[in-house]
């Protein structure tokens, strides 16, 4: 799921906001930790430049290149740390127990498992080609005399072992596992950021004007496509054989996810439609006023079964003082804010001038967007954040590149008090719409 992910969404995703506005696409990659600025910066390369596929020839190349990459030279990595009579500090074998040794897979597209009976090795390279090409919009062509014969031609680097490349077993032995599994501590070690290599990749990366002919479409992973589903199941086949686990054919993978499906599917159905009946009282009963004890809560067991319903409890109400006023809310109130693209300092001096409050603390979910008494947040001191737009500094704070064209608005929760009186304040929710 994680190659998957990675490959043929994440990146290309990323890459795309980059195409679409690679000014203010570095601006918010700035405000992020240099770690993330750097694994952003090399991925972008990798997808614009490095890996950037022209036809689904080169597709096969990359679908065989990480072949190689993830099942037999980190398999060999691994093995290179910690070979198959590697012994720990304590005296015992390394390789034992719930720990099997790997071995490294040899490429061979007519391979078929004894398990599941699927061609595992020939069944990744068209997976994956595949779905590269439906990432950068090219026509596939997958007659297998064709694929063969491309393959045949790629040519693939001998391993090379990498030294320091560690993974901590979270045990008390010390000894640390590197190779397979190890993507973060191999791929992206890059132990402190290289501010000179950092500019340099910045300035490899392709003009926009350079990148007029790149049709990038993220694929997101859904299991309900064949093709997807063929590719996971492909890569699991694959690792399951590294270390000699039995495999499982497409059909077996698809009963084992029916087991989990219909579940889900008879509590959002049954759930659904409790809430629908709620909305017509609601919707379909203009004529009078509803009471509290026309509207129900239902709780429900299916494991039981169990199904009870009961009348719902009136919201608690709290008296607050905003604009000089005492005023009653609850927690189903909110305040709505528009104030278009604003900075965060003209947001805290709306609430100033307009609701006579004085702001502490800004906060989006679990995202701080402004803390008055932090005069650095998120690597940017204050007189800096205050020139900036809230929807920035969410952007920033979220580790988000951009919102999605159908968010409107932003739910915040303000803290502060009273610039009259002094007195703390609870405000009921906040939506600010910054569209």
């Amino acid at each position: 799921k994680e190659f998957f992910a990675q490959s043929f969404d994440s990146d290309i995703r990323n890459a795309k906001a980059f195409i679409f506005d690679p000014d203010g696409y570095l601006q918010r990659l700035g405000n992020q930790a240099p770690r993330a600025r750097m694994d952003k910066v090399k991925a972008l390369r990798k997808v614009l430049v490095d890996e950037r596929p022209y036809t689904f020839t080169d597709c096969l190349v990359w679908a065989r290149q990480k072949f190689e990459e993830m099942y037999r030279h980190e398999i060999e990595q691994l093995l290179y740390n910690f070979p198959p009579d590697h012994v720990t500090q304590f005296g015992v074998p390394f390789w034992g127990g719930s720990r099997r040794c790997p071995k490294s897979l040899n490429f061979d597209p007519s391979a078929e498992c004894d398990d599941a009976k699927m061609r595992n090795h020939y069944g990744f390279i068209i997976g994956t080609a595949k779905l590269r090409a439906d990432a950068f919009g090219l026509i596939c062509n997958t007659d297998e005399n064709y694929v063969l014969s491309v393959l045949n031609n790629v040519i693939i680097p001998p391993f090379e072992p990498k030294e320091g490349v560690q993974i901590n077993t979270g045990e008390e032995s010390g000894d640390s596992i590197g190779g397979a599994g190890s993507r973060e501590e191999s791929a992206y070690d890059y132990g402190f950021v290289d501010k000179e290599e950092y500019n340099d990749l910045l300035s490899s990366l392709p003009r926009r004007q350079e990148l007029v002919d790149i049709r990038l479409r993220p694929v997101p992973l859904d299991f309900d496509n064949d093709l997807h589903l063929s590719v996971v199941i492909t890569c699991s086949n694959l690792r399951a054989l590294n270390y000699d686990i039995p495999t499982e054919n497409l059909q077996e993978s698809k009963s084992i996810c029916s087991q989990i499906t219909p579940a889900i599917s008879t509590t959002t159905a049954l759930i659904g439609g409790l809430i629908c009946l709620e909305i017509y009282k609601v919707s379909g009963t203009p004529q009078r006023k509803l009471r509290i004890k026309d509207l129900k809560n239902t709780f429900i067991n299916q494991a039981l079964p169990l199904i009870t319903m009961s009348e719902p409890v009136r919201p608690s109400k709290r008296e607050i003082r905003i604009q000089g006023k005492q005023r009653d809310v609850s927690d189903w109130d909110l305040i709505d804010l528009r104030l278009q693209n604003a900075t965060l300092k003209q947001m805290l001096k709306h609430f100033k001038k307009h609701l006579a409050f004085v702001v502490n603390v800004i906060s989006s979910g679990d995202a701080i967007i402004y803390n008055k008494y932090n005069a650095s947040l998120n690597g940017m001191e204050r007189p800096q954040r205050l020139k900036i737009p809230v929807t920035e500094l969410y952007l920033n704070a979220t580790k988000q590149d951009f919102l999605p064209d159908g968010k409107e608005f932003l739910e915040l929760h303000v803290d502060g008090f009273d610039a009259e009186t002094g007195e703390e304040v609870d405000l009921p929710r906040l939506r600010y719409h910054f569209r």
